[in-house]
């Protein structure tokens, strides 16, 4: 259950304790934990824990420590020791469960993602869609969040220097193990829990939109794009107009051109010559349109089927006596 408020119900007062006494190695929870609470920095290096549970002393502590910090919770430990277990980490117990969880992270993760970006980009192409997506779940991407929450300080993997010098490094499966936790938490705390997570911690960074589109289009021919795009759309084909030049005659010109459509100015592109500032301006009308967001988006994650039975097209009646 994600809890939000003061309180971290599930954390039990010999936890509260245990928590106290990890102050002194520099793990602490905000005073007043909230909803994925962020940690403030966290050391980077892992001592690697290598016991085959998490019953000890320090593990206990360090997992009260965790929960208060991300205020997620499961009844059973066991669960976050098999989500908190890199596939190089074998025992009997979680050599399925481990990558049960990855891969199923790995599906709520495009799920929820992909759902929102094409629900807030309706006129992205796909290609561009899926380049953004990619942008907000990139390996880097949770292995920072999973740093954040400090999963180093619990995950259990094996080293490269113990496996013979091959395997993956820290930052890896920092990643590998955050995406386990999002399946984790999908699995046994429901889609509204997961989606949360995944709305709060990856969809709230910054991406660089226009840098993905921009990419796009000039893969692309975007004078033929742009005569498309306008065709499907149902307005006027696309005009180039000059707009304003200076030292023509020089070697210092500038050029800026409009790109009309109609009379609505759908772009605009300068250059030292017309034609580079005619392609700065379709590849600008390009982007405007793709990028176009809606602010306020309904997704399709977000309807209550519970509700649905309470839903009726009868108009009320009265039912005073007269």
């Amino acid at each position: 259950m994600i809890l939000a408020g003061r309180r971290c119900a599930g954390v039990s007062v010999a936890a509260v304790s245990a928590l106290r006494a990890t102050r002194a190695a520099g793990i602490a929870a905000p005073a007043r934990p909230h909803l994925f609470a962020v940690p403030r920095s966290l050391a980077t290096t892992s001592a690697g824990v290598t016991a085959e549970s998490g019953s000890s002393t320090g593990n206990e502590a360090q997992l009260a420590a965790f929960t208060a910090r991300t205020g997620i919770t499961f009844e059973d430990q066991s669960i976050y020791w098999d989500a908190l277990t890199h596939k190089s980490f074998k025992t009997h117990r979680n050599e399925n469960s481990a990558g049960r969880y990855h891969a199923l992270g790995g599906r709520v993760l495009d799920l929820y993602v992909g759902e929102y970006v094409l629900a807030k980009f309706p006129d992205m192409p796909a290609e561009a869609a899926e380049s953004i997506m990619r942008a907000y779940t990139a390996p880097k991407v949770l292995s920072n969040v999973g740093q954040n929450f400090g999963v180093q300080l619990l995950m259990r993997w094996k080293k490269p220097s113990e496996v013979g010098g091959e395997g993956e490094g820290e930052a890896a499966v920092r990643a590998w193990v955050t995406q386990s936790l999002v399946g984790a938490l999908y699995q046994h705390k429901g889609p509204a829990a997961a989606r949360s997570f995944i709305h709060t911690y990856f969809l709230s960074r910054a991406v660089d939109i226009e840098a993905h589109l921009d990419l796009f289009v000039k893969m692309r021919r975007p004078r033929q794009l742009l005569t498309f795009l306008m065709k499907r759309l149902g307005k006027p084909s696309p005009i180039a107009r000059l707009i304003k030049e200076t030292g023509r005659l020089s070697s210092n010109a500038v050029f800026i051109v409009g790109m009309y459509s109609g009379i609505e100015k759908i772009g605009e592109g300068y250059g030292s010559s017309l034609k580079m500032a005619e392609t700065r301006a379709v590849k600008d009308a390009l982007i405007k349109k793709y990028a176009k967001e809606v602010k306020e988006i309904t997704l399709p994650s977000e309807f209550d089927d519970a509700s649905e039975a309470n839903v009726s097209f009868f108009q009320q009646e009265s039912t005073s006596a007269h």
